[in-house]
C-alpha cells in the first residue's frame, strides 16, 4: 500500500511538472508592458505615464507609437530543450537557456548553461491563456509584461 501511495504521488508530481512545462512551450507575443515610467497595452492601444516620469506632452504620442512598433515586432519562444529565444526583429534575436522552478513560479535565464549564475529571473503567472511576467535583471525588478500565446 505504501508503494502504491508513493507511486501515485510521483505520478501526480510528474504530471504537474509536465503541465507547467508544456504550458510555457511555444511562441508568445507581448500585449502589455509596464515599468516605473509607463504602462502600455497594445490591444486597446493605450498608454499611461507615471506622473514622476516627466515625459513632455509632445513626446507622448511618439513614445506610444514606438512602443506599439516595438511590441508588434517582438516574439518570445520557450522551446522544449530549455532554450529561450527573444526575437527583436526578423534579423535580431537573443538565445538563452531557461529553467523553470515550479514551486516558486520562477523562470531563471542563463547565458549558455545552468552552471553559471542566472542573468535574469522571471516570476510568472498564467491567467486566462495569458502569461504574466515580472522580470528581474541584476537584482532590479525591471518590467511587468503580459504575453499571449501565438501557437
Amino acid at each position: 500500500m505504501k508503494k502504491i501511495f508513493t507511486i501515485l504521488i510521483l505520478l501526480i508530481t510528474a504530471q504537474s511538472f509536465a503541465q507547467i512545462e508544456t504550458a510555457l512551450i511555444g511562441e508568445w507575443k507581448a500585449i502589455a508592458i509596464k515599468n516605473d515610467s509607463f504602462f502600455y497595452h497594445s490591444q486597446n492601444d493605450s498608454i499611461t505615464f507615471n506622473p514622476n516620469a516627466k515625459v513632455e506632452e509632445k513626446d507622448k504620442s511618439m513614445f506610444k507609437s514606438g512602443m506599439k512598433a516595438s511590441l508588434s515586432s517582438k516574439k518570445y519562444f520557450f522551446k522544449v530543450n530549455n532554450e529561450f529565444i527573444l526575437k527583436n526583429s526578423p534579423t535580431e534575436e537573443v538565445i538563452l537557456t531557461y529553467e523553470v522552478l515550479k514551486e516558486t513560479k520562477v523562470i531563471n535565464l542563463y547565458e549558455k548553461n545552468k552552471n553559471q549564475a542566472p542573468i535574469g529571473k522571471i516570476e510568472y503567472f498564467s491567467r486566462n491563456g495569458s502569461l504574466e511576467l515580472q522580470m528581474t535583471i541584476s537584482g532590479q525588478k525591471n518590467s511587468f509584461m503580459i504575453l499571449n500565446k501565438v501557437n
